[in-house]
């Protein structure tokens, strides 16, 4: 009797790749249907499968790029799964309301890496507020009142016009850092807060400070300083105007101090203020938005097309990119809301754009720009 024995390899070992989605969308590929409700979000492979993995974004939204064994943000990705993987998906809405309108938002805010700060006024009185730039449940930083807000990513600062606090971001007991006729606040990325005490209105000027590790210095004086502060890698700058209406400038002086030299003159009373590696930028009294190079050249009026007078209660403006965003209304049939244009005075558009008079803001960041309408705390992606 002969016996014979076959023997066989053991089945190759199979692999998993997994998908996380976060967002209003869906991946799909090789087994996975994840997001929008798809719950497949793991698949079991052999080593070395090509795979080809399909990110689509739900209506009204965008994806905003992978994580994981994926990176970029095209709508594909092509990978070689050898062992087990995992790719992460995000989406976002191209519109989104962080804070509705429940009738107590204030509309004094600002963004740092992840959340935006705004102030708020409850049963419980007045504070400052964060919530995640991705959307969530807004929370209580600190008690106060904010006609203006600055935040990194260690502190919310904010003056009521009379004082100067601050707060972990986290949230906390708030803090006094100065008192006077406060105008607007700037942060540097050393933490370093600048801000402008107010000239009087008797002709007594007014002078621009630096704090850093609780410490003040005053960085320039003897100025018309009214409001505006802004600041580069090397400079802070801050806006000018005289009683008289003679002074009338956007001035500069090193950051820990030195000798003042004008950048802009200018024939309207300027009050708000950004800049960028390029350019200085500001709004004036008539709420026109100008542009100018900081080596010199033409002044360019950016807002032309929305005439020449915007009847808005706090003249704003913000910058990214070499492109200028604010909030324009007026008394006519022009339309009122969220406008943008390009350094060079290219480009104006109107974004966002209505008949009443409901906006503020704005403020940008790398990927969206934030303002408030009719109440509302929203995103929107740009």
């Amino acid at each position: 009797m002969q016996v014979f024995a076959h023997f066989e390899g053991a089945p190759p070992a199979q692999v998993s790749l997994s998908a996380t989605v976060a967002g209003p969308g869906q991946v799909t590929g090789s087994g996975l249907s994840c997001g929008n409700g798809a719950t497949t979000c793991s698949a079991a492979m052999a080593p070395g499968s090509s795979v080809t993995l399909t990110a689509a974004a739900a209506p009204q939204a965008r994806f905003m790029g992978w994580g994981g064994a994926c990176s970029g943000n095209a709508a594909t990705c092509q990978l070689t799964v050898q062992s087990d993987a995992a790719v992460t998906a995000a989406f976002e809405f191209e519109l989104q309301t962080l804070a509705a309108n429940d009738n107590t938002n204030q509309f004094a805010f600002a963004l740092n890496s992840t959340k935006v700060f705004f102030g708020r006024r409850t049963s419980d009185g007045s504070a400052i507020w964060s919530v995640p730039k991705s959307g969530g449940t807004p929370v209580r930083v600190a008690t106060g009142s904010a006609a203006y807000i600055v935040a990194d990513d260690g502190f919310v600062y904010w003056t009521d016009g009379a004082g100067i606090y601050s707060a972990p971001v986290e949230g906390g007991t708030g803090s006094l850092l100065a008192t006077g006729n406060i105008g607007r606040l700037a942060l540097d990325e050393l933490g370093a807060l600048y801000w402008v005490l107010v000239r009087d209105f008797q002709g007594g000027k007014g002078s621009l400070h630096r704090m850093q590790n609780r410490t003040d210095a005053v960085i320039a004086s003897g100025q018309n300083q009214n409001f505006g502060v802004a600041v580069d890698a090397t400079h802070a700058y801050f806006t000018c105007s005289s009683s008289d209406g003679a002074d009338q400038a956007i001035r500069r002086v090193p950051r820990t101090g030195g000798s003042v030299e004008t950048v802009v003159a200018t024939s309207a009373q300027p009050l708000a203020l950004r800049v960028d590696p390029q350019n200085v930028y500001f709004r004036d009294l008539n709420g026109v938005v100008w542009s100018r190079s900081k080596s010199g050249g033409t002044l360019r009026q950016l807002s032309s097309p929305n005439g020449s007078n915007a009847f808005i209660s706090n003249t704003e403006l913000d910058v990214n990119a070499s492109v200028v965003w604010w909030i324009w209304g007026d008394g006519t049939n022009r339309p009122k809301g969220l406008f943008r244009a390009l350094a060079d005075g290219t480009g104006w558009t109107g974004v966002d754009t209505g008949s009443d008079f409901n906006w503020f803001g704005p403020r940008v960041d790398d990927t969206a720009v934030y303002y408030f309408h009719a109440g509302a705390l929203l995103k929107r992606l740009k």
